[in-house]
């Protein structure tokens, strides 16, 4: 057994009426960009620190009148200012999804190169190989 490896693994559950965030979790897969490198990201940082998210579809009436209603429509007077975590999005890190926008650009990049030395007759057509 790997002694790097978390002995132990926090499973964390919540409620969400969205749907699609429900079933995000459950399946950790999504083939949309920029979300599918998001969760990727996600997913790599819950490894890391041994952690899993479990989320559970509840009707957005179960949601209404609770803290989390609130904080959708900004609504703050139940919260105490002095425990708000300030933070913005140039301060989190998101080492995968770096790499992974970093590739990405570099094969639309290499695909325009091919496309362009195609469209001026720069590239050589492939020869047909005997087979002996």
């Amino acid at each position: 057994m790997d002694m790097a490896k978390k002995a132990h693994v926090v499973r964390c559950g919540g409620g969400t009426d969205n749907k699609a965030a429900d079933l995000l979790v459950q399946k950790r897969l999504s083939t949309k960009v920029p979300l599918m490198f998001i969760l990727i990201d996600y997913l790599a940082h819950c490894e890391s620190i041994g952690i899993r998210c479990q989320l559970d579809w509840r009707p957005r009436d179960v949601n209404v009148n609770m803290e989390a209603d609130d904080l959708t429509n900004q609504t703050f007077d139940k919260f105490s200012l002095a425990r708000r975590i300030q933070c913005c999005c140039e301060d989190w890190k998101f080492l995968m999804l770096d790499l992974l926008v970093g590739f990405s650009e570099s094969f639309s990049k290499r695909k325009f190169e091919t496309s362009a030395a195609k469209a001026s007759g720069e590239v050589a057509r492939f020869k047909k190989s005997e087979w002996g």
